[in-house]
């Protein structure tokens, strides 16, 4: 062990994570990824994914459908889309089988401070003859 100063120079780079995951040889995740970031989705609409063990056997996953939703998470979460795409997974009536879907819930825009939506209908003054 050896002490570390600011006069020795910068401080040592961390090794870098390995970027490969066994998800991504699945095509059905890499097209939900890609409809995701095209942003092909329409409000209100739903993609997802089903999930079993012998998937989790396949590719080496001890819990499949949690790793598929926090890949989609992070992969979310990276590209800024927080408010617009929820992740959520269940499993199904039939045993052993998980379902993750996303859901694209684009944000209502609110109306300015100090109106509400309907602040110009019903009134008198506001229509037009």
């Amino acid at each position: 062990m050896k002490l570390f100063t600011p006069k020795m120079g910068e401080v040592p780079r961390r090794k870098g994570k390995p970027k490969a995951s066994p998800l991504d040889r699945v095509d059905s995740f890499m097209s939900l990824k890609a409809t995701i970031a095209n942003g092909v989705m329409k409000p209100q609409e739903t993609y997802g994914i089903y999930v079993s063990e012998e998937d989790g056997k396949k590719f080496g996953l001890k819990f499949p459908a949690r790793t598929i939703a926090d890949s989609l998470r992070r992969f979310i979460r990276d590209h800024g889309l927080e408010r617009d795409y929820h992740v959520v997974k269940y499993e199904t009536r039939t045993p052993g089988e998980w379902f993750v879907s996303v859901t694209y819930e684009p944000p209502i825009d609110l109306p300015a401070p100090g109106r509400d939506r309907f602040s110009n209908f019903g009134r008198k003054g506001d229509r037009v003859s």
